[in-house]
C-alpha cells in the first residue's frame, strides 16, 4: 500500500503508511528509502515529537541520500526550535542533547540560515561559559565538535525581514555571557543577542 501511494504521488498518505510499518517492527531498506523519498516532497508547518523522530531514523540509517531530506530535516528544527519568532528562548543543554539537531549538523548541508543562526548563537554560547569556567563540559561536547550544518546565504539587496543570517558577532560586538545559557534575539531587530539574566545587552 504504501510503496503504491508513493508511486501515485500521494506522498502524504504513503509516509503514513511507512511509519506505520516501522511502528510494527518492519526494518526493510525499502521501507526506509520509501519513507525518504516521500520525506523530500513534504511541507512541515508544524512539528511534533513524531517527525521529529522519524527523522531520527532516516538519518540513522545507512545507505541513504540523507542529504535529500535536508529541507525536511530543515524545516521540523525550524519549527521545533520556534525560529519565527524573534523572542524565542533557546536552552544551551536542551540543544546540546537534541539527538535530531546533533545528528542533521553531523550529517547534512541544510540551505536554511535561521538554522545557521541559531547554532552560531549555540557556539557563542559555549565560547562564553568556556571562557568563564576554562572547561567544557561533557554534554556540550558533541555540539561543540560538529561540523557545520548549513549552506551560507548572502542577503540579497533590498531583502526585509527576518531569516537572513547576521555576522556572528552580536549587535553590539559582545561575545555574550553565559549567565542563564539562554540564546534570544534582540526585539528591536532581530538581530542575535544574549540576555543575561532575562535583559538585553546593548
Amino acid at each position: 500500500m504504501a510503496h503504491a501511494k508513493r508511486q501515485q504521488g500521494q506522498f502524504d498518505v504513503a509516509y503514513l503508511h511507512y511509519r506505520k510499518l516501522l511502528e510494527t517492527g518492519a526494518d526493510w531498506d525499502s521501507i526506509y528509502a520509501g519513507m525518504l523519498t516521500c520525506a523530500r516532497h513534504l511541507e512541515v508547518h508544524q512539528a511534533d515529537t513524531a517527525l521529529a523522530l522519524d527523522a531520527i531514523a532516516l538519518l540513522q540509517r545507512d545507505g541513504l541520500p540523507h542529504q535529500d531530506i535536508a529541507r525536511f530535516v530543515g524545516a521540523i528544527l525550524h519549527q521545533q526550535y520556534d525560529l519565527d519568532n524573534p523572542d524565542a528562548a533557546v536552552l544551551l543543554d536542551a540543544a546540546a542533547g537534541d539527538e535530531l539537531l546533533l545528528l542533521a549538523l553531523r550529517k547534512l548541508l541544510i540551505p536554511n540560515p535561521a538554522i545557521e543562526e541559531l547554532v552560531v548563537l549555540l557556539r557563542r554560547a559555549i565560547v562564553a561559559e568556556v571562557a568563564q569556567t576554562v572547561t567544557l563540559r561533557d554534554e556540550l561536547q558533541p555540539l561543540a565538535l560538529v561540523g557545520r550544518p548549513t549552506i551560507r546565504r548572502r542577503r540579497p539587496s533590498g531583502a526585509l525581514g527576518r531569516g537572513w543570517p547576521p555576522a556572528v558577532t552580536g549587535h553590539d560586538g559582545v561575545i555574550p555571557d553565559s549567565t542563564d545559557q539562554r540564546c534570544h534575539r534582540c526585539r528591536r531587530c532581530g538581530t542575535p543577542a544574549h540576555r543575561p539574566g532575562g535583559t538585553d545587552r546593548r
